[in-house]
């Protein structure tokens, strides 16, 4: 059957809420390594990595506050 229109933004939700756990899994991955680094030059790349990493978190902030609305 077709799905309600809660049942899709309860989907999307789940997905980015999935989406931001494996992120948050890499980061702390990408942190420990870092820890272990002596080149400063492996570790400004890590710290870049990580700063897209929180522009992503931001992103999907604002996705689930535009799902929240939406619920409205």
């Amino acid at each position: 059957m077709d799905d309600t229109r809660e049942e899709r933004l309860g989907f999307i939700e789940g997905q980015f809420i999935l989406t931001s756990q494996e992120i948050a899994e890499l980061m702390d991955e990408e942190e420990k390594e870092m820890e272990s680094l002596k080149d400063e030059d492996k570790i400004a790349v890590i710290k870049e990595r990580l700063e897209k990493y929180n522009d992503i978190f931001t992103y999907l902030d604002e996705v689930e506050g535009l799902i929240a609305e939406l619920r409205e």
